[in-house]
């Protein structure tokens, strides 16, 4: 457990010196598509393939940003990672001690399954969102932003 809120605490120190606040993290997921543009761009965030037009272009690259944002940070999910470990090994060791087999040796082995199989799954969604950034970017340079935007979903 010191070596999860060890990792925490080297989570928080990375994004302080890049520069990603709480309230600037928020403020850009505040700014990324929701709903119905999400689920539009999905298929060329989770393929990688150019989008058709500037537009749609433009919103995968703005959702790609944002997913790569989100899951950079290596300290924050190790000690994410951790903690689920420390807990899952308690939860193993108390149900073994206590009941043989019980609720909590199913919830230890899941939160163990889940811990051993997350660096895999944030590698994954870090190359997909750098591989649509990449393939998306020239397209969305060519995108024009209307004059006035109309309200964002989550402002109606």
């Amino acid at each position: 457990m010191v070596a999860a809120l060890v990792c925490m605490t080297r989570g928080h120190v990375w994004n302080r010196r890049r520069g990603r606040a709480d309230w600037s993290e928020r403020a850009l997921a505040h700014k990324t598509p929701i709903g119905a543009e999400r689920r539009r761009v999905r298929p060329y965030l989770r393929h990688g393939t150019p989008a058709p037009d500037p537009e749609t272009a433009h919103l995968t690259v703005r959702v790609a940003t944002e997913l790569n944002h989100r899951w950079e940070n290596p300290w924050y999910f190790s000690g994410v990672i951790l903690f689920l470990l420390g807990n899952s090994l308690i939860l193993l060791a108390r149900s073994m001690i206590q009941d043989g087999f019980s609720v909590f040796l199913w919830l230890g082995i899941s939160a163990f399954s889940f811990a051993v199989c997350f660096p895999f799954y944030r590698q994954a969604m870090l190359d997909r969102a750098r591989l649509a950034l990449a393939t998306n970017q020239d397209l969305a340079s060519w995108h024009q932003e209307p004059d006035a935007e109309p309200p964002h979903p989550r402002e109606r």
